[in-house]
């Protein structure tokens, strides 16, 4: 961005696996190499159907005080864009 008063825009997606690969491709993702995929849930047989290998996953829930609380006590130990574990990184979408 060019000149002080530039200011960072942050344009809401819908959770929707092509959307977020289209909107990717549109900053540069080679999408012959990488895509969005939809995880129905954590077992086995569910994770089987995503494509192999996973480079990343993104958690999209609903957040409550419970959660709240935690995030904040966690957000006391690390820096955004940091972490504790190598390979893992927290940004808060508002």
């Amino acid at each position: 961005m060019s000149g002080d008063n530039a200011t960072l825009r942050w344009v809401p997606l819908e959770s929707n696996p092509e959307l977020f690969t289209e909107w990717s491709k549109s900053l540069g993702l080679d999408t012959s190499q990488y895509a969005f995929h939809d995880i129905y849930g954590l077992d086995a047989e569910l994770l089987s159907m995503v494509p192999q290998p996973v480079q990343a996953v993104l958690l999209l829930f609903p957040i409550s005080e419970a959660y709240e609380k935690k995030r904040r006590e966690d957000d006391e130990l690390v820096k955004e864009g940091e972490s504790e574990k190598d390979g893992e990184i927290w940004f808060k979408q508002t």
